[in-house]
């Protein structure tokens, strides 16, 4: 069983953004089974994907959520 899990949410105003390689906000969650422990907003700005998932993964993101990848 998880203690927590780091999910990487990419925003758009207040929702999710629906396209990853336009997500330039991006906000990590840790949530454990008590809720949310901790919340940290980033700024990925990079235009390559590549380059943008390895920042999202060295942020500590084990879950992607988005609208479309």
């Amino acid at each position: 069983m998880l203690d927590s899990v780091k999910v990487m949410l990419p925003i758009d105003g207040a929702r999710i953004s629906p396209v990853l390689d336009a997500a330039r906000t991006f906000v990590l969650v840790s949530a454990g089974s008590g809720g949310v422990v901790t919340r940290q907003e980033a700024h990925i700005t990079d235009e390559d994907l590549v380059t943008k998932a390895r920042r999202i993964a060295g942020l500590g993101a084990e879950v992607l959520i988005c609208g479309a990848i």
